[in-house]
């Protein structure tokens, strides 16, 4: 089975695919801004599900790159769930809100991946040296 990490999942789609995943037998690192104030890491431990819950803030490089570093050369699958939902017209949204939902939706997903590919890359690099 895959090790899957997840950001946002402390509701809605990234909390729901945390639980459908484990349940299938993946281990899933379930990554949100604050895990305390969540109650998937209860549900997880009562269902005895191979989860794992940490803190993680998309906007911030130093969080991103702890928390990948944690998880080493061992994830399978990312899941950039993590995002600001706004709905507003373009005149009735301000600047920063948009920086905001940038920062979060975009530059969160990116910091993400390039995590990632980083892993990938010195694995590969490693692979090739024996």
């Amino acid at each position: 089975m895959a090790k899957i990490l997840i950001t946002g999942t402390s509701k809605g789609i990234g909390y729901d695919a945390t639980l459908l995943l484990a349940r299938a037998g993946h281990e899933v690192v379930a990554t949100m801004r604050n895990p305390g104030a969540c109650d998937l890491a209860k549900v997880a431990v009562a269902a005895k599900l191979p989860v794992t819950v940490l803190p993680l803030d998309v906007d911030d490089d130093a969080s991103v790159v702890e928390v990948f570093e944690k998880m080493g050369d061992s994830i399978d699958v990312l899941v950039n769930n993590a995002g600001i939902f706004s709905i507003n017209a373009v005149e009735d949204e301000s600047l920063e809100q948009f920086r905001r939902v940038m920062e979060a939706n975009y530059f969160g997903a990116v910091r993400c991946v390039k995590q990632v590919l980083r892993r990938c890359e010195s694995g590969a690099r490693a692979a090739s040296s024996t």
